[in-house]
């Protein structure tokens, strides 16, 4: 088993399960990226350095298979619930980086129902 990385921070968490959906076809497009991006800066506003957040994030979580992947997910969850923005707008959200890049995967929405069932369990 890889080494597993701490997700430090609800920013963190955040951008994990965003880049969690965005790869779930094993391809981030630049759309996704520019979403994902997008998303972050409205939730987040102030100066926060989040396209050299979004690259830590994704080059730990390219180092992780999917078993630890989806560890971390439930894992974190429980200590960045509360902080997760209501839940119409986190699925909203999530639905945006899916249908960035003008298509729909069944890899996304198989992610989609993964982290909806862990948020709403």
């Amino acid at each position: 088993m890889k080494a597993k990385f701490v997700i430090n921070s609800y920013q963190e968490y955040l951008l994990f399960l965003y880049i969690y959906l965005a790869n779930s076809d094993y391809n981030i497009q630049f759309a996704e990226v520019n979403t994902i991006l997008s998303k972050m800066e409205d939730l987040f506003p102030g100066g926060m350095d989040l396209e050299g957040m979004f690259l830590e994030v994704k080059d730990k979580f390219d180092k992780l298979d999917n078993d630890e992947v989806e560890s971390m997910i439930r894992e974190n969850y429980l200590n960045f619930r509360t902080k997760l923005p209501n839940p119409e707008r986190f699925f909203n959200d999530l639905f945006d980086i899916i249908v960035s890049d003008g298509i729909i995967q069944d890899y996304e929405m198989e992610a989609f129902d993964k982290i909806k069932r862990i948020v709403q369990s």
